[in-house]
């Protein structure tokens, strides 16, 4: 018997509660959560996730998701004249 497998959504760029609401769509769970500085990508969105979106994997297999914490800080540069 070959096990049923379910494709994985894309929820990059989505908002962490509509990325967990795809996921949990697809029969898929929310894995791990972490948050990254992104200048690129809106806080609070997903940057990327462990399951590559439409890459198959079993039901219930749990995807963790990178969120932004927007724009990293300012490094500050030191005045050396």
């Amino acid at each position: 018997v070959i096990p049923l497998l379910v494709v994985a959504p894309n929820v990059a760029g989505q908002t962490r509660a509509a990325a967990a609401t795809a996921l949990a769509a697809a029969d898929l769970e929310l894995g791990g959560v972490t948050t990254q500085a992104s200048a690129s990508v809106a806080a609070g969105s997903v940057i990327s996730q462990s399951v590559a979106a439409g890459a198959s994997a079993a039901p219930g297999t749990p995807v963790a998701i990178v969120v932004s914490s927007g724009p990293p800080p300012p490094v500050a540069v030191p005045n050396v004249v």
